[in-house]
């Protein structure tokens, strides 16, 4: 007797795995729109490879190789070849090709980079990056002029002297300029809140500076006479000492090459 002929028709389960294909299938439009807008090819080989999955999900490829070759000879076989190539397909070819994905350069720089206008020399300050979920690892960053400005591998950016220079920040192959601005900011004015002593006590000399962010510093802090007032510092600041009756100068120098004179009279 000649064997009969098998051809697959879809069940009851063709019709409920083509309608979860359809809803994968449906997501990606967005993922072609992505990438006509943004140029951002990232997601888009393992998203190919989701669409495939989800056409193995369906009946139809099957019944065409049917009809071609002829190899279902009964529901058995048919449901066997159905249902383990997708998923044999899902668990060994897709998790390869994600991360090949993840090796591939993107079509575009899809990172947003921001830094302040002006940065001052002497000031760290952050590269700011979105998405913020994005790792470190996965980005370098380079100073194109480190004599103006340096640049940590957290994007911290220093400036150093004043001028105009760029952070080079690599991402999968892809390079973006980011324009850094540095200008160095000396002290205008540094006044003391203390001018008077009290014979053999001490008092801590605090400091108004102007401004307040700057890229100077103070260069030294003395006494135009210790033997009426003395000058130490500690840990935590400079501090007066009122050793003899009288009047006594604090001379203070920025390292900017400015010097401030108060006196302070000692009671």
């Amino acid at each position: 007797m000649p064997e009969k002929d098998f051809t697959p028709k879809p069940g009851a389960i063709d019709i409920f795995t083509t309608a979860i294909a359809a809803i994968i299938i449906s997501s990606w439009p967005s993922a072609l729109y992505n990438y006509a807008v943004n140029g951002n090819l990232s997601g888009l080989g393992a998203g190919m490879m989701i669409i495939l999955f989800a056409i193995l999900l369906t009946p139809f490829p099957y019944i065409l190789i049917d009809r071609k070759f002829n190899i279902f000879k009964n529901n058995d076989n048919y449901f066997l070849i159905r249902f383990l190539v997708p998923f044999l397909y899902l668990f060994i070819a897709a998790p390869l090709g994600i991360f090949l994905e993840d090796k591939l350069p993107t079509g575009n720089f899809t990172l947003d980079l921001k830094i302040k206008s002006v940065i001052i020399a002497g000031h760290p300050e952050p590269i700011y990056i979105e998405p913020k979920n994005i790792s470190l690892n996965e980005i370098s960053f380079r100073s194109n002029n480190p004599s103006i400005a340096t640049v940590n591998g957290n994007g911290i950016v220093y400036g150093v002297s004043t001028g105009q220079t760029s952070i080079t920040v690599e991402y999968r192959g892809k390079t973006k300029d980011l324009p850094v601005n540095v200008k160095y900011i000396p002290i205008d004015e540094i006044r003391i809140k203390t001018e008077v002593v009290p014979l053999n006590s001490e008092k801590e000399l605090i400091l108004e500076v102007t401004p307040e962010l700057n890229s100077d510093s103070i260069e030294s802090i003395n006494s135009s006479d210790e033997e009426i007032l003395k000058i130490t510092y500690t840990s935590i600041g400079y501090s007066i000492y009122g050793n003899n009756t009288g009047v006594a100068n604090i001379i203070i120098k920025t390292k900017s090459g400015k010097e401030f004179t108060y006196p302070i009279k000692v009671t």
